[in-house]
């Protein structure tokens, strides 16, 4: 790396030092700002030390953040310790923090819950805008038909039709 990069990379890291923290910081519940600044400084060591003078960097800023948070990844993924997040435990003190924030079903839930969600989203969009409007009120909102009848001015068989053919779609559509 040459001068003029190196006299980029090290100012950008003495001005964005503290932002940079902060981000690990929120990327990694409970961690001590010294280990977020070891995370950093390792990042920072990485990226000096594997440049060559032909690179450069266009986007400084976009890469030194994805290279932190592959970092964090990184450590993760290979169960690492070097983060030292020992002391903190569960609430029903079981497991350390870090085992807690690496255990591989608590992602694997979250991921799972995110696409059945996903997939509910897209199977209520696939609804006619009216029967959408009775299944958000009913189910979501909590309105019972009587009290959509008379804000809507609608009979109740009509609801409770747009209702019935609204929940058959979202099961032929949810059980592909």
């Amino acid at each position: 790396m040459d001068n003029e990069n190196k006299s980029r990379f090290f100012q950008f890291f003495y001005c964005e030092s503290k932002k940079l923290i902060n981000y690990v910081k929120k990327k990694i519940i409970n961690i001590g700002d010294m280990d977020a600044e070891d995370i950093v400084s390792e990042v920072m060591l990485k990226i000096v030390n594997k440049a060559d003078s032909t690179s450069t960097i266009d986007n400084l800023s976009a890469y030194v953040y994805q290279s932190i948070k592959n970092k964090i990844t990184d450590n993760f993924r290979k169960g690492k310790k070097t983060l030292s997040l020992d002391n903190f435990t569960d609430e029903n003190k079981q497991k350390t923090f870090l085992e807690t924030l690496t255990d591989n079903t608590d992602i694997t839930d979250e991921i799972e819950r995110k696409e059945q969600n996903k997939k509910i989203y897209d199977a209520v969009n696939l609804l006619s805008t009216k029967q959408k409007a009775v299944f958000i009120a009913t189910e979501i909102e909590g309105y019972t038909f009587k009290e959509l009848t008379e804000k809507w001015q609608e009979p109740i068989g009509t609801l409770l039709a747009r209702k019935s053919r609204a929940v058959k779609k979202l099961k032929k559509y949810l059980d592909k």
